[in-house]
């Protein structure tokens, strides 16, 4: 009887890992590989199906995850890239005042701005540190805050305009530097 219950066990665990490699098993344990095939025993047929089925469920609940999981870090990296704004500030004197301002120095950061800002609590604003004088302009899109805009040509002030939020403004508002400039500054009012 023990030596039975063995047998019927290595027979089951064999029929597992031939499943786990994704063959179908197809004869009995009595049956040399040469002989034809007949119907498994029932119950590895009944147990072979229950595992199949269930790795397949395991299978797909694993890619779901694993996609789920590649979503969310893509989203969260995609959200914090949007909000996040550079924490370097550096102290700026204009016009007899220092300010402490957020430092802007890529492309990214430069089209980022302070928008989608509603409160800037540790600094006055931003600077714009381009490489290059150049004709320049901003936009109040999703910016909710009013600004003063400061046009500098190395460091000299060459012009300053006033850029409403949007919801201020009911629309968005462009405005351009009088000049060429390589430093803007946007300060809160």
């Amino acid at each position: 009887m023990r030596k039975e219950m063995r047998r019927e066990m290595v027979f089951l665990f064999m029929v597992r890992l031939v499943g786990v490699v994704g063959l179908e098993p197809t004869t009995s344990r009595s049956q040399s590989a040469h002989s034809k095939p007949t119907e498994l025993h029932p119950v590895v047929v009944s147990y072979y199906t229950i595992d199949r089925t269930v790795m397949i469920k395991r299978r797909n609940a694993a890619i779901v995850v694993v996609i789920l999981l590649v979503l969310f870090i893509a989203i969260g990296y995609i959200v914090r890239t949007i909000t996040n704004l550079n924490e370097e500030t550096i102290e700026y004197r204009l016009e007899g005042k220092t300010y402490t301002l957020l430092s802007s120095n890529t492309p990214v950061e430069w089209e980022r701005g302070l928008m989608n800002i509603r409160k800037l609590p540790d600094a006055d604003g931003m600077i714009f540190l381009f490489p290059f004088k150049e004709p320049r302009s901003f936009w109040n899109s999703n910016t909710y805050l009013d600004l003063d805009v400061y046009w500098i040509e190395n460091d000299e002030v060459v012009g300053k305009t006033h850029l409403p939020s949007i919801q201020k403004s009911g629309q968005v508002v462009v405005i351009k530097s009088p000049k060429p400039v390589n430093k803007v500054i946007e300060l809160v009012r």
